[in-house]
């Protein structure tokens, strides 16, 4: 009988990861969820993906500690969402990403389009990486 399910993993900063996966609890009010993740590397990789907020506070501005302040997790899964494509930040962008273009949260160079997001019943604590990553999440979190 299986008790984990191995996911491949992205750290991620708050407050972007808590904007693409709030767990736990909504997002502040004025903030859409983001469904793009920016990154100046490309990925092969498509399939499901674990969100993890990294422990670090360092790229949240004041008023966003202030305004996130009881509803982020940090050193932590907050849940999956499918990698669905990677694509190149520039003109002429396929049809299916037009989006990206008016999207708050797109930078680039190379988005990561998130569809799917599914939050764990609770988040689960890790130790973050860079790059991509495997952890292995409690099957009783993802049901």
């Amino acid at each position: 009988m299986t008790h984990s399910r191995t996911f491949q993993a992205l750290t991620i900063c708050q407050p972007w990861a808590h904007l693409i996966c709030p767990n736990p609890g909504p997002l502040p009010a004025g903030y859409e969820p983001k469904r793009v993740e920016n990154r100046k590397w490309d990925t092969s990789y498509r399939g499901p993906l674990a969100i993890h907020a990294g422990q670090s506070r360092k790229f949240m501005r004041p008023d966003d500690q202030r305004r996130f302040a009881n509803c982020c997790a940090y050193g932590a899964v907050l849940g999956i969402a499918e990698l669905v494509g990677c694509v190149k930040l520039r003109m002429g962008l396929v049809e299916r990403y037009r989006w990206l273009y008016d999207d708050p949260y797109t930078e680039g160079p190379f988005c990561w389009i998130l569809e799917n997001v599914q939050p764990l019943k609770q988040p689960h604590p890790a130790k973050g990486q860079l790059g991509l990553w495997t952890v292995e999440i409690p099957v009783a979190l993802l049901e």
